[in-house]
């Protein structure tokens, strides 16, 4: 009897090997797995954190260059512009004079991202019948477009927002 169990006994040693080494092999790829996906996870969270960046930047150029259209001398250096905007170019709808911005001419300006805007001058008419005395008062058109680019790589926003601007009649410079 002796015999028998040692010889069942011996059988059995190599297929505990065999389970013990396919296990191993399952926890291998689960964990695997587990890196590869933590490493997507952690490329889309930064590329949304970019996205998001370059969101702001450009909407806050927007923003500084809408501030900058309250002045009347720089409406008019728009409106005058010997510059003519192309509605060819990134996000312009309609074309006209106006000035294109880089560089220096970007008031937010950041290290990190290329940066340029379009300030177009989309056309002139007279001021709603209320609200303004007498049609003392035009009104200006104007869109301004922005784009934005993390350097060194494809991450681009591109941004645009129409406004409008009451001048008084007879102080516009150009006339």
């Amino acid at each position: 009897m002796i015999e028998r169990t040692t010889s069942s006994y011996h059988h059995a040693q190599g297929a505990v090997l065999i389970v013990s080494l396919i296990l191993l092999l399952a926890m291998t790829l689960i964990g695997v797995a587990a890196i590869d996906s933590s490493s997507l996870q952690s490329q889309m969270a930064t590329n949304n954190q970019r996205a998001r960046s370059l969101y702001q930047a450009t909407l806050s150029e927007i923003q500084a260059q809408y501030r900058k259209l309250a002045g009347l001398d720089y409406l008019n250096s728009v409106k005058n512009s010997a510059t003519s905007i192309s509605d060819t170019l990134p996000g312009v709808s309609i074309g006209g004079p106006g000035l294109i911005l880089t560089g220096d001419d970007i008031i937010t300006a950041r290290p990190t991202l290329t940066q340029e805007a379009y300030i177009v001058f989309t056309g002139e008419n007279n001021a709603p019948l209320s609200g303004y005395s007498l049609n003392d008062f035009g009104v200006y058109s104007y869109e301004i477009n922005a784009i934005s680019e993390v350097t060194g790589t494809n991450t681009q926003s591109d941004q645009t927002q129409g406004l409008q601007r009451p001048v008084p009649v007879g102080q516009d410079q150009g006339k």
